[in-house]
C-alpha cells in the first residue's frame, strides 16, 4: 500500500560517510548542521549514514517545498475517509486528537496525564470531539469514559481509533485535528500524527520527556509547546505559563 506519493526520485551515491552521530555512535535524533563538513566535498552525490533523522532542524528551512513532494495515496484517502464517515464527526467544529502508546516503548503512556490530557485539549482548545490514537484499546476505552464523568464534558463526542494503518492514521489527522497531544512525545509514529495535523502551531507534549532525548535540540518543532503538571499535580498546564 502507497502511504505516501513522492515527486522525486532518490538519486544513486558515489560517497558514503558517517554523520550526525553523537561522541562516535550512531544516534536517531542528534542535528549537525550539514555545510561545515559537506560543503567543500567533491563527490556528486553523497550517502549520509545516519539513523532516522529525526530532527526538525534538518527541514524546517525548506518544509514549505518539502510539502509540495508529499501527498497521500488514492487508497489511503479512499480508506480514510471511509473512517471519517463511520465516525460521523463533524469536520467543522474543533476536534482535538491526543495519541497513546504503551505496548511496545520504554516510555509508556501513563493514565492519569492521559485522563487530564484529554481535559486540557477539551478546556484550552474548546474541542468538541476527541479522537485518541494507539496500541492500546483497552487502555484507550477506559480513558474515553472516565473522561466523560466530569460533568463539564459529558457531551463531548469521543472516539477510539481501531484503525491499524499508519497511512489512514496520518491522513485523518491531516484532516480532522485541529490540536493534537503526544502523551509519550519519544514515540514516531505519534511524532507524525502531530506533524500531519491541520494545525502545527496547536500540538502539545508531556515535558516529561525520556533523559537521553534532552540532549537533541530539535527533536520536536519549536512551535510545538509542552505541557506538565501543576505544582499541586491536580491538572496539566502549559510550562511556558507556570
Amino acid at each position: 500500500m502507497e502511504l505516501l506519493q513522492t515527486n522525486f526520485e532518490i538519486s544513486r551515491y558515489s560517497e558514503s560517510i558517517m554523520f550526525a552521530n553523537y561522541h562516535g555512535v550512531i544516534a536517531c535524533c542528534n542535528y549537525e548542521d550539514p555545510t561545515w563538513r559537506l560543503l567543500n566535498r567533491p563527490e556528486d552525490h553523497l550517502h549520509l549514514n545516519v539513523t532516522h533523522v529525526q530532527n526538525s532542524l534538518y527541514f524546517e528551512r525548506y518544509l514549505s517545498e518539502i510539502m509540495k513532494f508529499l501527498d497521500f495515496g488514492d487508497e489511503v484517502i479512499e480508506k480514510g475517509d471511509k473512517i471519517i464517515d463511520k465516525w460521523g464527526i463533524n469536520k467543522n467544529d474543533p476536534i482535538a486528537c491526543m495519541h497513546i502508546r504503551r505496548t511496545d516503548h520504554p516510555g509508556k503512556a501513563d493514565f492519569d496525564f492521559s485522563v487530564s490530557g484529554l481535559k486540557f485539549l477539551l478546556e484550552e482548545e474548546k474541542a468538541r470531539s476527541i479522537i485518541i490514537f494507539g496500541d492500546d484499546r483497552q487502555f484507550m476505552r477506559k480513558l474515553s469514559k472516565i473522561a466523560t464523568y466530569d460533568a463539564r464534558f459529558k457531551n463531548a463526542k469521543i472516539v477510539v481509533n481501531d484503525n491499524d494503518s499508519q497511512g489512514e492514521d496520518w491522513y485523518i489527522s491531516s484532516k480532522l485535528c485541529s490540536s493534537f497531544l503526544m502523551t509519550v512525545p519519544e514515540s514516531t509514529f505519534g511524532w507524525f500524527l502531530a506533524f500531519f495535523s491541520k494545525r502545527n502551531d496547536h500540538v502539545y507534549y508531556d515535558h516529561d520527556i525520556l533523559p537521553y532525548l534532552i540532549r537533541f535540540t530539535g527533536f520536536h518543532r519549536n512551535i510545538w509547546r509542552p505541557i506538565t503538571w501543576d505544582i499541586n499535580h491536580k491538572r496539566l498546564v502549559l510550562v511556558d505559563k507556570m
